[in-house]
């Protein structure tokens, strides 16, 4: 088995991919797995509004590791320990919730970075084992990806963009649109929702970074694709349990109605 490091996310768009990503709310490193094993670029762990912490955070990220796919962690919050903890224990790039200012944006990078650049402490705990190589500039080169989620992210989108360190922007619709005063995002676009969208995505291009959303079924994902968004979440393991369980009892109870 070839265990070779693979070329992390910001190695991949650079050469002109658009990345298709699943979420793993629940904390299960077997559904992580599945996932992984399914050919998804990335699989993220969510540990914010999903169910894992750090106890169940390795075994996950090993999963995603063993599954072939890039392992990124979603912190449950901007705090430098979760995600330095993160990056040394493999993540190859985190997803940093409610950044609604450039000074919140720089704190999220320095974490990431080593000095020079950056604050993050050297102690690549499993990061030196998976990479493979003690060099700061190799695990540096993981990806900060800071989530636009506001109001206030959404005028400073520009800002954002621009701190050094950031190489993603990523658009959380549910907390985007609560902060536009929209209705939570169905499968049909809302047109405020879509210029805020290609504003980020806008100000993503402009700055020589890429710009990623979440989504929750194919045909968004396609669309978000055509759009130009480089980073893109498919759906996660929680909804397609849901969906799956309920078409199944819908087709079972069918069969059986009277004809």
């Amino acid at each position: 088995m070839n265990l070779s490091p693979r070329r992390g996310p910001v190695e991949m768009w650079a050469s002109g991919r658009s990345l298709f990503g699943a979420w793993c709310s629940l904390e299960s490193s077997f559904s992580a797995e599945i996932a992984a094993r399914s050919g998804f670029d990335y699989v993220c762990i969510d540990m914010q509004h999903g169910l894992s912490d750090f106890s169940s955070l390795l075994p996950a990220l090993q999963a995603v590791y063993a599954g072939g796919s890039l392992e990124l962690v979603r912190v449950p919050e901007n705090q430098p320990w979760m995600i330095m903890k993160s990056l040394d224990l493999g993540a190859r790039g985190v997803i940093v919730p409610l950044i609604d200012f450039p000074e919140m944006a720089a704190k999220a990078a320095a974490a990431v970075r080593y000095p020079p650049g950056g604050r993050r402490s050297y102690g690549p705990t499993r990061a030196g084992v998976v990479l493979d190589d003690p060099s700061p500039d190799v695990h540096g080169r993981a990806a900060c990806i800071v989530m636009i989620e506001s109001q206030d992210a959404l005028r400073s989108v520009v800002e954002i963009a621009r701190v050094p360190g950031v190489d993603a922007l990523y658009i959380g619709p549910a907390d985007l649109s609560l902060s536009l005063d929209l209705p939570l995002p169905g499968r049909e676009p809302n047109p405020t929702f879509e210029e805020a969208a290609a504003t980020v995505l806008e100000a993503a291009v402009n700055a020589g970074i890429y710009a990623g959303i979440h989504c929750t079924d194919a045909a968004t994902a396609r669309r978000r694709q055509a759009q130009g968004f480089h980073m893109i979440n498919v759906v996660s393991d929680v909804q397609l349990l849901r969906r799956g369980f309920a078409s199944e009892l819908s087709l079972a109870q069918d069969e059986h109605k009277p004809r």
